[in-house]
Formats: C-alpha cells, sequence, structure tokens
C-alpha cells in the first residue's frame, strides 16, 4: 500500500510537471510567434520605405537627366519596380541619382537652371534678414524700420520677378537699382554736412553701398545665365 500511495505521489507530480511544461510551452511559443510577426511587419514596414526611397530618388533623376534622357529614366523606373527588396530597390536608385548628377552636372542647361536659383535664393535670403531686422528695429527707431522694411520688399518683390520671367527681369532690376543706389549713396554724401542725424545718414550710406555691390553681383550672376543659355541655344541649332 506504501508503494502504490508513493508510486501514485509520483505520477501526480509527473503529470502535474507535464502539464506545467505543456503550458510554458504553449506560451513560449505564443511569445515567439508573435516577436516573430512584429519581425516581419518591421521588414514590410523597411521594405516599403525602401521602395518609396527609391521612387523619390528616381523622379529626382528624371529632373536632373536631360530631356534626350527620358528613356533612361522609363528603364531605372521599370528596374526599380521589379526589385522586390526594398533596400536593394534604393541602392539602385542611389546609383542612378549619382548617374544622374555625372549626367547633369556638366551640362550647361544645368549650370545656367543651377546659377539662377541660386541668385533667386541670395534675394530671398537677403530679404528674409532684412525683415528680421525690421521686427527688431521697430521697437528701435523708425527710420531704421522703414528702411530695412523697404529693402525686404524690394528683394522679395525682384526675386518673384526673377523666377517668374527669367534672368532678363533680373537684369533690368539690376540696372535699375544699381543707378538707385549710386545716386543715393552721392546725394547722402553731399547732404551729410547739413543733416544733424549722422547715424542714420551711415546707416543709409552703408545701405546704398551694400546695394550697389549685391545688385551687381545679381547682374553678372543673370548675365551668366543668359550667355549659358545662349551658347546652349547654338549648340542646339547646330545640331
Amino acid at each position: 500500500m506504501a508503494t502504490t500511495g508513493s508510486s501514485g505521489a509520483r505520477t501526480s507530480s509527473c503529470l502535474s510537471f507535464n502539464c506545467g511544461w505543456s503550458s510554458f510551452r504553449r506560451l513560449f511559443a505564443g511569445a515567439l510567434g508573435g516577436s516573430r510577426q512584429v519581425s516581419l511587419d518591421r521588414s514590410d514596414d523597411m521594405n516599403a520605405l525602401g521602395h518609396r526611397l527609391a521612387r523619390t530618388l528616381i523622379a529626382w533623376c528624371a529632373a536632373l537627366f536631360p530631356v534626350r534622357r527620358s528613356v533612361w529614366v522609363e528603364a531605372m523606373r521599370a528596374e526599380v519596380q521589379a526589385i522586390n527588396d526594398g533596400k536593394a530597390a534604393a541602392l539602385f536608385a542611389v546609383g542612378c541619382l549619382w548617374a544622374a548628377f555625372k549626367e547633369g552636372a556638366f551640362t550647361l542647361s544645368f549650370a545656367a537652371r543651377t546659377l539662377n536659383l541660386a541668385t533667386i535664393a541670395a534675394l530671398l535670403a537677403i530679404s528674409a534678414l532684412a525683415a528680421v531686422l525690421t521686427k527688431e528695429a521697430m521697437t528701435d527707431a523708425l527710420p531704421k524700420t522703414f528702411a530695412f522694411g523697404i529693402t525686404s520688399a524690394l528683394f522679395v518683390t525682384v526675386a518673384i520677378m526673377g523666377y517668374r520671367r527669367g534672368p532678363w527681369a533680373l537684369i533690368r532690376a539690376g540696372r535699375l537699382l544699381i543707378l538707385v543706389n549710386v545716386l543715393a549713396y552721392a546725394c547722402l554724401s553731399q547732404m551729410q554736412g547739413a543733416l544733424t542725424n549722422l547715424d542714420q545718414v551711415s546707416l543709409y550710406r552703408a545701405l546704398a553701398a551694400e546695394g550697389v555691390v549685391i545688385w551687381t553681383a545679381v547682374l553678372a550672376s543673370s548675365a551668366l545665365v543668359l550667355r549659358l543659355t545662349h551658347v546652349l541655344q547654338n549648340r542646339t541649332i547646330a545640331r
């Protein structure tokens, strides 16, 4: 009887251990399956992100490549769509972008567009700086506020004209504003002895001198853009 009792106790403990181990294995398998599912979800997200990045890079390639290379762009786009792995597609698109940059950076049309956009961006940056100075001068003195406000409005207006009408608009505005700033500097120099507020006179003279330098640079860059465009047109006609 004692043997039977101890045997039953061992059997019961084994059953409880087996039940506990089975429960633990089911719990571990569920957790492992959940982690695998999360890992698969993350892998799918990264794969989709890689494909989105690849499509974006190919779109940049289309903007950089000359028009005669449109067949190349379509082939690159088809290749990206055919690649299943997002990382591989993104790496392929990076290589395409580098090829597009080498192809486009050494063309006159790309150089002309870049120089024109850089000139417009510089005008907008100066306008933003003048706007900040206008805000700071509002609590200081009205003449400074007026001068910086006019400067900000002038630069942003010319930048918009250059963007919409091209480099000829920048050349016309540059020639006119160089003349205006030279005349303003000369008048302020002649009137310096008669004016009482010498600080304001010095400020206006400095703004006029800076205006001459800035608009001369705008005029030179826009003239270079026109020259590059003219050379490109002549090459196209010769072909």
